[in-house]
């Protein structure tokens, strides 16, 4: 997935003396504050650069530490949700992409919730079609400058896609033998990405951006091919004991059927 004005080359090599040092002056250097979205009516045939942009907006503007930071992350989220056995609810997404029900957004107005809903499928569908169709799947790693240096960061897409993989009655994870596939992944989204991809080679970094779209189809590609993929198995519940057997009062009739009082029959 990728999209205009949207660098993806990695310019400068890593091994730079003064890397690190670029990175955390990066790091340390003020955030503009955010911008309230545009409540503009979205439309059909939104350009994707203009869907990019909105919806980075909204996570912006209304997330908070708890929420999906990017749209990189997002992207990485919702390829992962696609690649669960089963369907998961938006009900259960759209929480999770702010970081719960106790974060969900206090919209201005409800016009407001119904604009970033439709952004929101918009870029779903966008991600899923992507995974679904085209031959070579390509994540939405945002470049990033430092200093002299321009680089995708990995590490958000990552984390994303790690959190949609937790999700639903049957997850992402849930899918058997996909420990290879997934160990890139997992690696990059511990919150030190960026620390190790300043220790990589710039070839090998470029590799593992590679490696990672071609695993996310190969995640993809064996949830399909379960036997019970689509199927949602019910959850487990243990036996309810057996009822104890009725014991008759000493004045109850013999169950015997003598016609006597059990006291003075069977008792």
């Amino acid at each position: 997935m990728s999209s205009p004005n949207v660098e993806t080359t990695l310019i400068a090599p890593f091994a730079a003396p003064t890397a690190l040092e670029e990175l955390e002056q990066w790091l340390a250097m003020p955030v503009a504050a955010p911008k309230p979205p545009s409540l503009a009516p979205v439309g059909a045939a939104i350009e994707q650069h203009d869907l990019l942009m909105r919806v980075q907006d909204y996570l912006r503007y209304y997330g908070t530490e708890t929420a999906l930071q990017d749209v990189s992350m997002l992207d990485g989220f919702f390829a992962a949700i696609d690649c669960a056995p089963v369907p998961v609810p938006p009900a259960v997404w759209v929480c999770e992409i702010w970081g719960g029900k106790a974060h969900l957004p206090h919209w201005p107005s409800e016009y407001a919730g119904m604009i970033f809903a439709e952004l929101i499928l918009h870029f779903q569908y966008n991600v899923v079609q992507h995974l679904r169709t085209s031959a070579v799947f390509k994540p939405l790693f945002i470049s990033h400058q430092v200093g002299t240096a321009s680089f995708d960061v990995i590490d958000y897409w990552c984390e994303g896609f790690m959190r949609g993989a937790r999700l639903g009655k049957r997850s992402t994870l849930s899918i058997p033998d996909i420990a290879d596939y997934l160990e890139p992944i997992q690696r990059f989204a511990q919150g030190d990405g960026l620390l190790l991809a300043l220790e990589m080679d710039e070839a090998d970094y470029l590799d593992l951006q590679t490696t990672i779209g071609q695993n996310v189809r190969l995640i993809w590609e064996a949830s399909r091919l379960l036997p019970d993929y689509g199927v949602d198995l019910p959850v487990p519940h243990e036996p309810e004991p057996p009822a104890k057997p009725h014991k008759p009062g000493r004045n109850d009739l013999c169950p015997c059927g003598s016609g006597r009082k059990y006291k003075k029959c069977c008792m």
